[in-house]
């Protein structure tokens, strides 16, 4: 995993952030870069609306070949995302570590 894109996440997500995240996922499918990773460590408040722009933004992603990843949410936004089903759907990891982790594992097993 040579490339990646960040996005640092803060306060109230609200759908014009999401937007802005699709956009970030639009130019990653473009580019060599196939890898988005969103920092959540400083969000306040996720909406009803939001989580579901987020879901339909994995779908996206997935579909045009780019790795969403979100890592460190704090506890009580884990809960939000844990009620709202999506803990099971959204590629969640604890740390940055671990999104880096993670990335690497997928680039191994893909050359396989």
């Amino acid at each position: 995993m040579k490339y990646c894109s960040l996005v640092m996440a803060k306060g109230t997500v609200n759908p014009e952030d999401c937007n802005l995240l699709e956009h970030v996922m639009r130019c990653a499918a473009m580019s060599k870069n196939k890898t988005v990773w969103v920092d959540c460590e400083s969000i306040s408040s996720l909406p009803t609306k939001t989580l579901r722009m987020l879901l339909s933004l994995c779908s996206k992603a997935e579909a045009s070949g780019v790795l969403l990843l979100f890592y460190q949410f704090n506890p009580q936004m884990n809960k939000i995302i844990e009620k709202a089903g999506l803990d099971s759907v959204l590629n969640i990891l604890p740390t940055m570590a671990d999104a880096y982790a993670y990335c690497r594992k997928k680039d191994a097993s893909a050359k396989e």
